[in-house]
């Protein structure tokens, strides 16, 4: 009897722990913003695989405002809203661009965790098994190969569920959700072909629909946010100069003044003397 009971301790456990995690996991998905209902189901399923998946989109926009910091569009505004919904309306090359990125950070990220074993559903690639031995000595060790196979799965299975008009547009961000999963480097932007041209584009260069806006001047109802106020160089002979960056309207001059502790010295005993330095420079900003 003792046994039975135990058992049957144990099996109410593991459900009443099955079931905190299904209703937790159900309150989280019904909150996150965007999601079509097929990522909500997905999301149920696999929560612990969807947070990792929203820090690889994280990671993603990261990489989207470094590589573009200082151009007239610097990717600033993208996820700041609603991180799995529509990421740029107009459907041009940095639309393409920052849809390919957010895959390969969700790849990225959803295959780290498994080989972390964050997610439930997925541990090490048991097709890719590593076993060291030495011939001295009666032993051997294996390591954990990351399951990259689940993680472009995963990716391609919640990513492209949102993509429900099945337009043209859909097509795009398919294809380059797929461009972003096949190179988790970083997909180029100059690579990218309009889906007009007549010849059919390669699996691994980035396509797009529409001209790029002018980026110039502020249009919200695009998600365009101009260069009025940006911070500009004066000085540079790259993308940021003020003139280029400022399309031409100009700048505003700001004198700046910074202070801080410096030449701090350490007095036996127990006191610590510090300078006050300062630095008086200039900034500039777009008109």
């Amino acid at each position: 009897m003792r046994n039975v009971a135990a058992t049957l301790f144990v099996i109410l456990t593991v459900f009443k722990i099955r079931a905190a995690k299904c209703f937790v996991s159900t309150v989280l998905c019904s909150r996150m913003p965007g999601l079509t209902q097929t990522q909500r189901q997905i999301c149920t399923e696999s929560s612990d695989a969807v947070v990792s998946l929203a820090s690889g989109q994280w990671i993603g926009a990261n990489e989207c405002q470094k590589q573009f910091h200082g151009h007239r569009w610097n990717c600033t505004h993208v996820w700041n809203t609603d991180m799995f919904g529509q990421i740029v309306v107009i459907g041009s090359r940095e639309a393409a661009y920052t849809y390919a990125i957010t895959s390969a950070g969700a790849v990225y990220s959803i295959t780290t965790a498994c080989a972390k074993g964050n997610i439930t559903t997925c541990g090490c690639d048991m097709n890719q098994k590593i076993f060291s031995s030495s011939e001295s000595e009666n032993w051997k060790w294996g390591g954990c190969s990351v399951d990259i196979g689940y993680g472009m799965r995963f990716a391609k299975k919640f990513l492209d569920a949102r993509e429900i008009e099945n337009d043209n547009r859909s097509l795009m961000n398919m294809h380059n959700n797929r461009v972003g999963r096949k190179k988790v480097n970083k997909p180029l932007l100059k690579n990218g072909k309009t889906l007009g041209d007549s010849q059919i584009p390669k699996r691994t260069e980035l396509v797009y629909l529409e001209p790029s806006p002018n980026y110039c001047e502020r249009n919200i109802s695009i998600g365009v946010l101009g260069t009025a106020d940006r911070n500009c160089n004066r000085t540079s002979q790259s993308i940021d100069h003020c003139d280029l960056l400022c399309c031409g309207r100009g700048y505003n001059t700001h004198q700046i003044e910074r202070t801080w502790q410096c030449n701090c010295k350490f007095k036996w005993c127990c006191t610590v003397t510090c300078d006050v330095c300062s630095e008086r420079k200039e900034a500039y900003t777009c008109k």
